[in-house]
């Protein structure tokens, strides 16, 4: 069964849809501005600290190489991979 055709003037273009539109966004916006107005900060956060901390833990587990070796795969690695610095002392100096 095919939906029932949209009448001529009813689209998103037609002033009061977009009046009712615009209105329920200002109410929206009004109601929360302590999340919308922080938001973008937030989002920019987000980008700059959290994602390259998450990146450099995934580098860290995993077993990566520069260069064209580094397409042919990506291994996770174990603990074992941080015994060495752990064990030598070097870092607790």
């Amino acid at each position: 069964m095919l939906p029932a055709p949209i009448p001529k003037g009813a689209g998103l273009t037609d002033p009061d849809t977009m009046s009712h539109t615009l209105a329920s966004l200002s109410r929206f916006v009004d109601r929360r501005q302590s999340l919308v107005y922080p938001a973008p900060a937030v989002i920019v956060l987000f980008l700059i600290v959290v994602l390259p901390i998450a990146f450099n833990l995934y580098l860290a587990f995993t077993k990566w190489t520069v260069g064209w070796a580094s397409r042919a795969s990506s291994a996770w690695t174990t603990s074992s991979s941080w015994s060495p610095m752990s064990a030598s002392g070097t870092g607790s100096r």
